[in-house]
């Protein structure tokens, strides 16, 4: 005669409602976590949550992100902050977590920031024809880094 364990129902779980969903996270690295989450929990919430479990699971705390860097996708669609998993229609599947990558428009900035220079140093052998082009380059020098956020 053989034992065989009933499986755990959903009740049997603490601190687990029938309103709860599993909730499987693949991140960059490969790895996938695990979570009991409530539906009506906002995605900026989840963020948190993931932040802190990898802060707990990590052995160098510096190589966690911050929440605000988390970028949550889900059948294709980027998941907002301020929506939660029953606006989206969630019942199973994978969200896969990735980071946003800021930046990227120093050397744009810091070219520009070159010719402005280099116009004013040779304004005086062009008789201040070259300071003609500071007034087009300031612009971009200034909502570029803007779109870079």
């Amino acid at each position: 005669m053989a034992l065989v364990a009933a499986p755990r129902s959903v009740e049997a779980i603490p601190h687990v409602s029938l309103e709860h969903v599993n909730v499987f996270f693949r991140f960059v690295d490969g790895q996938t976590l695990c979570l009991w989450l409530d539906p009506d929990m906002d995605i900026a919430s989840i963020k948190e949550a993931l932040v802190v479990h990898k802060l707990k699971t990590q052995e160098d705390p510096s190589l966690v992100w911050a929440s605000r860097d988390l970028f949550l996708i889900w059948n294709g669609k980027p998941l907002a902050e301020d929506a939660t998993l029953k606006d989206y229609g969630y019942s199973k599947g994978t969200i896969s977590v990735s980071y946003r990558n800021r930046g990227g428009c120093f050397m744009v900035s810091f070219s520009i920031l070159m010719m402005i220079l280099a116009a004013v140093c040779t304004s005086c052998c062009t008789c201040g024809l070259s300071l003609l082009a500071i007034p087009l380059l300031l612009p971009l020098l200034f909502v570029l880094p803007f779109f870079c956020l």
